[in-house]
């Protein structure tokens, strides 16, 4: 397990154009994954990460269960979410359902730059 912390850890930093000064939404799931397994296991049953991962419900339910597995799948998320490491299962439609959710949410702020 320590594997999976040190490697984000060693990544996070240089990756991409946000190295060495993680936004505030990846210091909270930072923390989330690794500090707060309780909070964590809500996450995962909730609505929305049902929307954008792929994950059974048998699986769902094993880490719901067993503070062991949530705490390796709570390793392994982070280094996706964060390092871009395609290790769980996202939703064919995802990706277009959360790009039409930000264009709602331009359009009733009135950014009269929203892409279509």
């Amino acid at each position: 397990m320590n594997r999976e912390w040190r490697d984000i850890m060693i990544k996070k930093p240089s990756s991409g154009p946000t190295a060495g000064k993680p936004s505030k939404c990846s210091l909270q799931l930072f923390d989330l994954c690794g500090y707060d397994m309780d909070s964590f296991r809500k996450f995962i049953q909730s609505d929305g990460f049902s929307e954008v991962f792929d994950l059974g419900q048998e699986e769902k339910k094993t880490l719901v269960e067993d503070g062991d597995k949530l705490y390796l799948f709570a390793g392994r998320f982070p280094k996706q979410v964060l390092l871009g490491e395609n290790s769980v299962p996202v939703q064919e439609t995802a990706r277009e359902a959360r790009l039409d959710r930000h264009r709602q949410r331009q359009v009733a702020a009135g950014d009269d730059k929203v892409e279509t």
